[in-house]
């Protein structure tokens, strides 16, 4: 186990934050100029405007595309990375609900939070449509869309056909690498659900089920570390992610200002990090002993060593350790703790996000690195952070080892 210090110290060219040993980077946008509004379909995406885009994520495959839910626009739009350029691909901008069988960009969507695409099935999309209270399908071969779970009605089942099921603002959703299993973060109704996409049957992993009074005051909140499956506390869970073996999910557990892990087999719940308080405090030490504050989005880097936190009322971007049989340290990689608006090319830790509100993780240009994309939601924009190998002394002075030095490169 590491020192309780935090992780050790990085050797490296870049500046490096000294009390964490976490190398400083710079951020550049990816998407956005930084406008409320709705233009530049077909141009350069650093041009267009978004409103308030809360979800991303990067289909795999020759052609790599980020898509992301441009919240507000009531659209799915599309960075392609090889040229930088953006279009709409889901939703006519106009918030409703129709178009079912039909074509996607001829569809209505309300206010959708969260899109995901399978690993190894790069042609399909699946979109929470949030205020719609569905789950959506599209098949980007075809360019249609169609609804695979939720009804829009105030009554349903809590279990079974996933069509005859009541979700409730459903925010976060991510695909098992085979397409097979669903899981998605059913927010108001404050379950995480498992929908069979082969079978079309939707069921609870985990969480005990609504958990505010009529009026929306919060009731009582358990903070153990470990909890059973469906007796878990969880308070408007919102991001999900799955490690690269589909056995752990992890989610943002927004209002308990905590990330908590559960096995995807047994259903049981685990706190990776956050004390329960909302604050900011903790970088360098234990994940579980920091204070976190409304995180909304979470990513795991393709080894299962990272786990990146869009900790959004903190506006930061922070970084946990993940090692098998070792304490979880955390840090701060982006953000500067106060709301601001960066210019590209500032250092990472001086770099002003506003309500980041989701991260995913691609592989670096020729399969090298990692890179880092950030929904910074209220500048409406879309950033990326970029990590490249470095060598490091070893923490007892032994052979040096490697990690990760972020490094920032434009399209």
């Amino acid at each position: 186990m590491e020192s309780s210090t935090g992780p050790p110290p990085v050797s490296t060219t870049t500046r490096t934050d000294k009390a964490a040993g976490v190398p400083i980077g710079t951020i550049h946008t990816v998407a956005g100029c930084g406008e409320d509004g709705l233009y530049g379909d077909g141009g350069k995406a650093t041009e267009a405007k978004l409103s308030q885009p809360f979800g991303l994520t990067v289909s795999g495959g020759g052609n790599k595309r980020i898509f992301l839910a441009d919240t507000v626009n009531c659209r799915i739009r599309v960075v392609d990375v090889s040229t930088g350029t953006i279009h709409s691909c889901v939703g006519t901008g106009l918030s409703g609900f129709e178009g079912d069988g039909g074509r996607a960009i001829s569809c209505r969507l309300y206010w959708p939070y969260g899109v995901s695409t399978p690993p190894r099935a790069a042609d399909v999309l699946y979109i929470a449509d949030t205020r719609n209270q569905r789950i959506r399908r599209v098949d980007l071969r075809e360019g249609t869309i169609r609804s695979i779970a939720g009804v829009s009605e105030d009554e349903g089942k809590d279990e079974g056909p996933a069509m005859q099921c009541l979700l409730r603002r459903p925010t976060g959703l991510v695909a098992t690498a085979d397409n097979a299993l669903l899981y998605v973060s059913d927010s108001h109704n404050n379950k995480i659900r498992c929908l069979d996409i082969k079978n079309g049957r939707l069921r609870t992993l985990a969480g005990s089920g609504p958990s505010l009074t009529k009026k929306g005051s919060k009731a009582s909140r358990a903070f153990s570390k470990s909890e059973s499956g469906i007796a878990a506390t969880f308070q408007y869970p919102t991001g999900v992610a799955l490690n690269s073996t589909g056995s752990t999910l992890y989610v943002a557990d927004q209002l308990n200002h905590q990330i908590k892990a559960v096995n995807t087999k047994t259903g049981e719940v685990s706190v990776v990090a956050g004390s329960g308080e909302g604050g900011l405090s903790g970088d360098g030490g234990p994940a579980h002993e920091a204070e976190l504050q409304k995180p909304t989005g979470v990513a795991v880097s393709a080894d299962d060593s990272r786990l990146y936190i869009a900790d959004r009322r903190n506006f930061v971007v922070r970084m946990v350790t993940l090692k098998e049989k070792e304490e979880a340290f955390i840090t701060t990689v982006a953000g500067t703790g106060s709301e601001g608006d960066a210019a590209d090319g500032t250092a990472a830790d001086k770099a002003g996000l506003d309500g980041p509100s989701d991260v995913c993780t691609d592989m670096g240009e020729g399969g090298s690195g990692e890179v880092v994309y950030i929904a910074d939601c209220d500048n409406h924009t879309i950033r990326r952070l970029a990590w490249q190998a470095a060598a490091a002394a070893s923490p007892a002075g032994g052979p040096a080892r490697r990690t990760s030095v972020p490094t920032v490169q434009l399209f």
